[in-house]
């Protein structure tokens, strides 16, 4: 019954529909860990994207060789990717 009446209305009131869903995810709340979590990842990875551009002057500068630029390049992608 109610998929009838799911479909009878998406019909007419897709749009209407979609939206609602937009502003619940927008309304989502997060427990305090949760945030706490998220305010740490932000941090780590502001620390992160820091660095990578700091190494990528450096290598523009001609202050790092390629061989280590790559390594360390690959060290960051990978913290990068566990975030």
């Amino acid at each position: 019954m109610a998929e009838k009446v799911f479909a009878a209305a998406w019909s007419e009131y897709r749009e209407e529909i979609r939206e609602g869903c937009r502003e619940l995810c927008r309304q989502q709340t997060y427990s305090r860990e949760s945030q706490d979590k998220i305010r740490q990842c932000k941090k780590r990875m502001a620390k992160i994207l820091k660095d990578v551009a700091e190494l990528e002057s450096a290598k523009q500068e001609g202050l790092v060789v390629e061989r280590a630029y790559k390594a360390l390049r690959r060290s960051y992608d990978t913290k990068i990717d566990q975030e």
